[in-house]
C-alpha cells in the first residue's frame, strides 16, 4: 500500500502487488489478480482507519467489491462512537469480509453492541510479540553505554496522542530524587502526522524539555528501530511507560512488545491496558500528571517489586509470541479455507543451542530456572544418558558435529563416573559429588536401564567414532558383570531398547534370547492386569507409557513372535484411544495418573510422555505402513507446537529449549534437561520417519 507522493518504493521479491492508496483502480485489480491465482486460498486484511485511501480508508471498498476469496480482517481500531464518516466507511467491509479479528475484549463487545456483528463471526487474537529470553535490565544497559541510570522508555510512531509531554512534565521532580533517571523515547513521527504537520510535535517536546532543563534526562531516538535493535532497547528499561491520552484505544503493539520483554509497565487506562496489565504494571488517569509521578516514584524506589511486576509481564504474554498468534490466525483461516491444515506448518530447524547452553564440563544440569540452568539441584544420570543419545543422533545426522562430538564427550565421562561397585548412580549434587541421600530415597532402576540402553545405542551407531564406541561397550560391559535383574516393567523395556540395538547391528541367538526373557516378564504383566476393558501391564498408567509397547515391537521384529506384535500394537492402541481428544494429543496427566476403573487425568502433561508416544508410534508405523499411525505421529509431535489443550507452543525457537510441562491453565516456563532432551528426541524421530 503506497502513498501517492513516494515514487518507487523498494520492496523485496515477495512483494508480488502495489496499490497506489488513492487510485480505485488499483484496488480492483489487485483483487482481480487474487481472484485468478488458485495458490492464493484467502486473504488476510490488517485494517488501520490510516492505511488505505479515501475518506477514513473507504477505498478498501472497492478492493472486497471485486475480490472473491475468502477473507479474514483484524481490526486494529474499534470506535465505540465513531464520526459519521468513519461509520460510513466501516459498516461496507464489516458485512463483507467472512470473519473479523479483534485484540481485545473490549473491542469485540463493541462490535456486537454497537454495530451488531454477530459474536459468532469474531474471534480474539492477541496482538503478537517476539519471543526473547527473560533477562534483567542491566548487560543491555551496559551494550547500550547507559550503565547506572534508571531508564524509563516510550516507543512507537510519534503523535500527539501519545501523550509523551505529561513524562516530561514530571522528570524535573522525578531527578530530586531519582538524579541517575533517564528517560528514552524511541521512534519516527507517525507518517499521516508528518505529511500533515511536519515535525510540529517533536519540536515542541524537545522545546518542552529545553524549557524544562531536562535535556540531560531525556533522549529521543527520531529512528525506526529494527526489531533486534528496538528489544535490546526495551530490555535495556527498567519501567515502560504508554501514557497514550486516547480514551478510545483499543489496543496497543508498543505495550504488548513492552510486556512482552518481561518489563513492568506504568499506563493510561485504555481498554488493552486494562484487561491486560493485570500485576504486571500499574494504571494511571489520562494526563494525570501527579497520578504519573506518584506511580513512577512507587516503582524506582522498589527494584523488588519491579522485577515481580517484570516476571508477571513476562510469564503473562508466553501465549502472545508470534508462533501462538500465527496458530491462532490458522485455525480461523481454517474456518474459511478448509483444505488448509495445522500440519501444514513447517518444522523447526534442529537446535541444540539449549542442550548446550545447560551442559557444563561435567554433565546436563537436571534443572532452570525460566532458560537459565540452576545449579543448585545438581545433575541426574537420567537426564545424562538420556542428552547422550540426542547428542549420538544429531552427530550421526551430521548436526554441528563439532559441538554434539563435545556433549557425547560429556554425557559419555558422566555416565562412567556415575558407575559403582553396586551399579549406577543417579543423582550428583553441584560440586560434582554423588548425592548419598537423593539416590538411596529413589529407586535406581529407571536411570540404571535408561543409562544400558543409551550406552548400547551409542556404541552400534557407525557415524560415531570409534573410541567413543569401545568406551561405551566398556562401560555397559562393566555394569553388566554386575548382573541385571530389574523388577519393574520401564527399565525392563529400556533395556529391551538397548539390546534391540545391539541386535540391529549384529544379531546373535543370545541377544534374542535375553530380549524374549524380558518381553515374556512384560506379556505376563499385561495377562496379570488386563481385561476387555483395560489392555495394559499395570493397574495405573503412569509416565513414559509407550515406551513398554514400544518395547514389545522392538521384540517382534528380533523374535518373530506373533504374540509380541499383538500386544506391542493392542496396548499402543489401548493409549492411543485414551491420549487423542478431539484431533488433540492429550497425554495422561501427572497429577494423578489414570487408574484401572477411575478417570484419567488431564493436566500436569509432560514432555517425556510425548515424545514416548512418538517413537512408539514411529516404531508401529516402521512395522505396519499403516498411515494412520505417522498421522497420529506427527499430531503427538505437534504438542510441542501448540497442539495441546492450552493452544501454546512448548517449544521455544530463540532459547531451543521446551517448557517443563503444562499445568491446568498455564505452562510451566522452566526449560529444564528433561523436557529439553524429550523434544529434541522427538523432533529428529520426526526428520527421520519418511
Amino acid at each position: 500500500m503506497n502513498y501517492s507522493a513516494l515514487k518507487n518504493p523498494k520492496y523485496s521479491s515477495r512483494v508480488v502487488l502495489e496499490i497506489d492508496q488513492d487510485k480505485t483502480e488499483d484496488y480492483k485489480i489487485a483483487a482481480k489478480k487474487i481472484n485468478a491465482d488458485p495458490n492464493i486460498k484467502l486473504v488476510c486484511i490488517q485494517h488501520e482507519f490510516g492505511i488505505f485511501g479515501g475518506e477514513f480508508g473507504s477505498n478498501l471498498k472497492y478492493f472486497l467489491a471485486e475480490l472473491k476469496k475468502p477473507t479474514v480482517m483484524t481490526l486494529h481500531t474499534v470506535l465505540p462512537n465513531p464520526k459519521p464518516a468513519m461509520e460510513a466507511s466501516i459498516r461496507p467491509l464489516l458485512d463483507r469480509v467472512s470473519y473479523l479479528v479483534v485484540m481485545s475484549t473490549n473491542s469485540k463487545n463493541i462490535l456486537i453492541s454497537r454495530y451488531g456483528i454477530n459474536p459468532r463471526k469474531i474471534f480474539i487474537i492477541d496482538h503478537g510479540i517476539h519471543p526473547v529470553e527473560f533477562e534483567t535490565s542491566e548487560k543491555f544497559k551496559k551494550a547500550l553505554h547507559i550503565q547506572n541510570r534508571q531508564v524509563m522508555s516510550t516507543f512507537g510512531l510519534l503523535n500527539p496522542g501519545k501523550g509523551i509531554e505529561y513524562v516530561l512534565d514530571v522528570i524535573p521532580e522525578l531527578i530530586r530524587k531519582f538524579p541517575n533517571l533517564l528517560y528514552l523515547v524511541m521512534g519516527v513521527t507517525h507518517p499521516l502526522v508528518l505529511k500533515n504537520e511536519g515535525e510540529e510535535y517533536r519540536n515542541f517536546l524537545m522545546e518542552k524539555a529545553n524549557q524544562l532543563k531536562i535535556q540531560k534526562y531525556v533522549r529521543f531516538y527520531n529512528l525506526y528501530l529494527e526489531v533486534g535493535r528496538l528489544l535490546k532497547f526495551l530490555q535495556a528499561t527498567d519501567i515502560y511507560i504508554a501514557s497514550s491520552t486516547n480514551v478510545d484505544q483499543a489496543v496497543s503493539g508498543t505495550f504488548s512488545y513492552a510486556m512482552g520483554t518481561g518489563r513492568p509497565i506504568i499506563s493510561a487506562p485504555f481498554a488493552q491496558a486494562r484487561e491486560d496489565i493485570g500485576e504486571a504494571g500499574l494504571l494511571v488517569n489520562f494526563r494525570d500528571k501527579s497520578s504519573l509521578k506518584k506511580t513512577i516514584e512507587q516503582l524506582l524506589v522498589n527494584p523488588k517489586l519491579r522485577e515481580v511486576m517484570g516476571k508477571k509481564a513476562y510469564f503473562n504474554t508466553r501465549h502472545m509470541t508470534w508462533s501462538n498468534v500465527a496458530l491462532s490466525y490458522l485455525k480461523v483461516f481454517m474456518k474459511c479455507a478448509p483444505d488448509l491444515s495445522v500440519d501444514n506448518r513447517h518444522l523447526p530447524k534442529l537446535n541444540l543451542k539449549h542442550l548446550n547452553k545447560l551442559t557444563d564440563r561435567f554433565g546436563i544440569f537436571q534443572f532452570a530456572d525460566l532458560s537459565h540452568r540452576n545449579p543448585d539441584f545438581g545433575y541426574t544420570l537420567d537426564d545424562n544418558a538420556r542428552a547422550l543419545v540426542i547428542a549420538a543422533r544429531y552427530y550421526s545426522a551430521g548436526i554441528r558435529k563439532k559441538t554434539t562430538l563435545r556433549l557425547l564427550n560429556i554425557y559419555l565421562s558422566f555416565i562412567a563416573n556415575a558407575l559403582g561397585s553396586d551399579g549406577f548412580l543417579n543423582y550428583f549434587n553441584k560440586n560434582y559429588k554423588p548425592d548419598d541421600a537423593a539416590n538411596a530415597k529413589d529407586n535406581l532402576e529407571d536411570a540404571d536401564a535408561r543409562a544400558l540402553w543409551a550406552l548400547m545405542q551409542l556404541s552400534v551407531i557407525h557415524a560415531i567414532p570409534v573410541e567413543l564406541k569401545r568406551k561405551a561397550q566398556k562401560i555397559y560391559k562393566r555394569r553388566l558383570k554386575i548382573g541385571v535383574h530389574f523388577q519393574h516393567i520401564r527399565p525392563k523395556a529400556f533395556y529391551i531398547k538397548g539390546l534391540f540395538a545391539l541386535y540391529q547391528s549384529h544379531s546373535s541367538q543370545n541377544l534374542r534370547e535375553k530380549i524374549r526373557i524380558l518381553a515374556d516378564e512384560l506379556m505376563k504383566n499385561y495377562v496379570a492386569h488386563s481385561d476387555s476393558g483395560w489392555h495394559w501391564f499395570d493397574s495405573i498408567i503412569t509416565y513414559s507409557n509407550s515406551v513398554l509397547c514400544e518395547s514389545l515391537l522392538s521384540a517382534f521384529q528380533a523374535t518373530g513372535k506373533e504374540e509380541y506384535f499383538y500386544v506391542g500394537k493392542k496396548t499402543l492402541d489401548f493409549l492411543i484411544s485414551h491420549s487423542f481428544v478431539n484431533g488433540i494429543y492429550m497425554p495422561v496427566g501427572q497429577s494423578g495418573w489414570f487408574e484401572k476403573g477411575g478417570k484419567r487425568k488431564f493436566f500436569d502433561q509432560q514432555p517425556e510422555d510425548v515424545v514416548a508416544m512418538v517413537e512408539a508410534l514411529k516404531k508401529i508405523y516402521i512395522i505396519t505402513r499403516e498411515e494412520k499411525y505417522k498421522m497420529l505421529m506427527t499430531k503427538a509431535f505437534y504438542w510441542y507446537l501448540g497442539e495441546n489443550y492450552l493452544e501454546q507452543y512448548l517449544y521455544d525457537q530463540i532459547s531451543g529449549g521446551c517448557y517443563d510441562g503444562l499445568g491446568k491453565r498455564s505452562v510451566n516456563l522452566n526449560q529444564g534437561a528433561e523436557s529439553t532432551v524429550s523434544y529434541l528426541a522427538a523432533r529428529i524421530a520426526v526428520n527421520d520417519s519418511s
